[in-house]
């Protein structure tokens, strides 16, 4: 995405965090990244995210957190969104 954003131009980019209730669930590839249900998800932490952008403006960092319930239970949901400037 990097690659072809003109020099200016702006991304947001939203991703799981490694605190996401589903991390752990399915077949392990590589850590914090697993199959379920033929889908691939990685879960980053906010080093990782910091460390993947280096050399990129990072204009917003906003962590959010919310809670959903399936079958009567409460399980906590985490995403991590970022605005970028090339």
């Amino acid at each position: 995405m990097l690659r072809v954003l003109r020099p200016g131009g702006k991304l947001y980019v939203r991703v799981f965090t490694v605190n996401d209730f589903r991390r752990g669930k399915g077949t392990v590839t590589e850590p914090n990244t697993f199959v379920r249900r033929g889908i691939g998800t990685h879960y980053f932490t906010e080093q990782e995210v910091r460390e993947l952008l280096s050399g990129v403006k990072v204009e917003a960092w906003k962590l959010d957190t919310w809670n959903v319930k399936y079958g009567g239970k409460d399980y906590k949901r985490q995403e991590l969104g970022v605005l970028l400037q090339k």
